[in-house]
């Protein structure tokens, strides 16, 4: 009997048996998403690409789950090629897609501002935040009122706005990218990013004043700027959506 259950399609490095990857994502695949997805209230079917096809390869199978899988989970740990070729055609889609991370991935500039659940997988604080985490993106796709935002829908926005001549379309762009510098430039240490991850707003015990405020600062500068270039794409959908150009 075919399983009438919505399918989440991950997509993730796998790696063979027995190796760091393959290792990582079983414990994400098992501990994590289908922990949290395979419930309720969401009883998702979770599917990894090697249950259709063989580790590294991609097939039309895994191209028809990641174009048409009504959600999917990108683990963007160790910066797989396959991972983004596939993450990819998933923003081309134009379908839900959740990012995960190992804390202290660095990830790529066209993939660093997307809104991605840094944990650390190794431990089990880490999982039972993940978990927390992943409920809360999922549920938001739940959402009346949600959309779909990645770089690929916002480039093709911004494309047919830029060939109008309203003026405000030229503002939100530019505040847009401005926004987006002062998020990279605001970062003065590499591993601000780990160093967030672990800052709760109370804790500091293992930090020195120094590195305390540099974080402090950090996650308010980004907040905010986050904050403000989500309305700046929002604004730019909706004037697409109402044919303002």
């Amino acid at each position: 009997m075919a399983d009438e259950r919505e399918k989440c399609f991950v997509i993730g490095p796998i790696g063979q048996e027995g190796s760091p990857e393959r290792r990582h994502a079983d414990m994400l695949l098992n501990l994590v998403i289908k922990e949290v997805l395979e419930k309720d209230p969401f009883s998702y079917c979770v599917v990894r690409a090697d249950e259709v096809a063989e580790p590294g390869s991609i097939t039309s199978h895994v191209i028809r789950d990641v174009m048409q899988s009504p959600l999917a989970c990108a683990d963007l740990t160790f910066l797989n090629p396959n991972v983004f070729y596939e993450l990819g055609i998933r923003h081309a889609a134009k379908m839900p897609t959740i990012h995960l991370a190992q804390e202290g991935t660095n990830l790529p500039f066209d993939s660093i501002n997307q809104r991605t659940i840094f944990a650390d997988f190794n431990s089990w604080e880490g999982i039972k935040a993940a978990r927390k985490k992943l409920k809360e993106f999922v549920e938001t796709t739940k959402q009346i009122d949600y959309k779909i935002i990645n770089p690929v829908v916002e480039s093709q926005a911004i494309y047919a706005l830029s060939q109008s001549n309203n003026p405000l379309v030229d503002t939100i762009i530019s505040i847009k990218e401005r926004l987006s510098d002062l998020e990279r430039s605001s970062k003065k240490y590499s591993n601000v990013r780990i160093l967030s991850a672990k800052f709760d707003g109370n804790s500091i015990e293992n930090f020195s004043d120094e590195e305390a405020k540099t974080v402090r600062e950090n996650l308010e500068i980004n907040r905010k700027s986050r904050e403000a270039r989500e309305k700046a794409k929002i604004a730019l959908m909706k004037l697409g959506e109402k044919g303002n150009y």
